[in-house]
């Protein structure tokens, strides 16, 4: 290339480099906006034991407790658990005037450490345990106040603290349930 080919072309060579940088910067910053809000980040939390309202229900933590050694197969002999690990259930309780609204809620138990747990997990397949969700098992109509019980598989090293249920529709925001 001659040296008039880049005295025609240096401004359209300089205007080159921040229209890359643009052409790059809007789908990564787009990327990074849709992974933001579609994890959850904004709790909603009461007092200890308290209600809390999300997505038209209202819900609470009764009770969590360690039941490890009352976990059986479906030959009611106990269950056997790898290595290192506990048993911790939930009950939770929910008033729903319409119990499909959170249909599909992703159950999660919140350690001290801040590590997270899901409900329902492999570790289990095999108990006498009935898969938990944020809607009362059965059929017809069901009541407008119910309780359920998730079953989680914690390190045994791990203390757990809260509870968590999000909705995909309702993300970033999430309740933090706390016994």
């Amino acid at each position: 290339m001659s040296g008039q080919w880049w005295r025609r072309n240096r401004w359209g060579l300089l205007a080159l480099v921040p229209a890359l940088v643009l052409a790059f910067y809007a789908p990564i910053h787009d990327f990074h906006e849709r992974y933001w809000f579609g994890k959850p980040h904004q709790p909603l939390s009461a007092a200890p034991g308290g209600w809390v309202d999300y997505a038209d229900a209202r819900m609470r933590l009764v009770d969590m407790r360690d039941v490890t050694t009352q976990v059986t197969d479906y030959d009611d002999k106990p269950f056997k658990l790898p290595a290192g690990v506990r048993v911790w259930s939930a009950t939770l309780e929910f008033v729903a005037a319409d119990s499909d609204k959170i249909i599909g809620c992703q159950l999660t138990m919140e350690s001290a450490a801040g590590s997270t747990f899901e409900a329902n997990p492999n570790e289990l397949f095999g108990a006498d345990l009935r898969y938990a969700g944020c809607t009362p098992g059965g059929i017809g109509t069901p009541p407008p106040q119910y309780k359920t019980v998730a079953y989680f598989v914690l390190p045994s090293t791990a203390r757990p603290v809260a509870v968590r249920v999000a909705l995909a529709t309702k993300l970033p925001r999430y309740a933090r349930l706390t016994p």
